[in-house]
């Protein structure tokens, strides 16, 4: 082996010198080129979770406000808040959709929290019959009280 390379050429001994070393750089640089990109797609999924997240929060801001005007209605036997319910639960069915336009066009990134929206989900599938039930004073205050943060809860899950 020794014997060969004493009798290769000068500008061959010099391209296997530098070859070697520019091989190993280019293979790090393709390895810490895969990892950025794995990083890159867990900083996407994780904005999309922080996104998704300040929109649950607006919602669950606007349900707590009309779980208090809902709460005062039905403890005041329909005598009170008739008017500020009414635009609250705008303000709420506004926030709704915006969530749920923001969960149809992220569905892929919110795979892993999946199970959590579904269970609330499964709250919100019920506001239009419990908004009807506070309308009619079919439920007491504490029922309401009850609904409300059971939804907000299974939010914040």
């Amino acid at each position: 082996m020794l014997s060969m390379l004493k009798n290769t050429k000068i500008s061959l001994k010099l391209l296997l010198m530098v070859a070697v070393p520019v091989l190993g750089m280019l293979l790090f640089a393709a390895r810490d080129i895969a990892d950025k990109t794995v990083d890159l797609a867990a900083l996407r999924t994780t904005g999309t979770l922080i996104e998704f997240a300040v929109g649950s929060g607006a919602l669950i801001h606007e349900l707590q406000k009309e779980r208090g005007l809902s709460t005062g209605f039905t403890a005041s036997n329909g005598a009170r808040f008739r008017d500020d319910l009414s635009r609250q639960r705008q303000e709420t069915d506004d926030r709704l959709r915006a969530l749920v336009a923001y969960k149809t066009t992220h569905a892929d990134s919110l795979t892993g929290v999946a199970g959590s929206l579904l269970a609330a989900d499964g709250f919100l599938e019920k506001l239009v019959s419990t908004r009807a039930a506070v309308d009619r004073l079919q439920w007491k205050p504490p029922e309401v009280i009850r609904y409300f943060t059971q939804t907000i809860a299974a939010y914040l899950d």
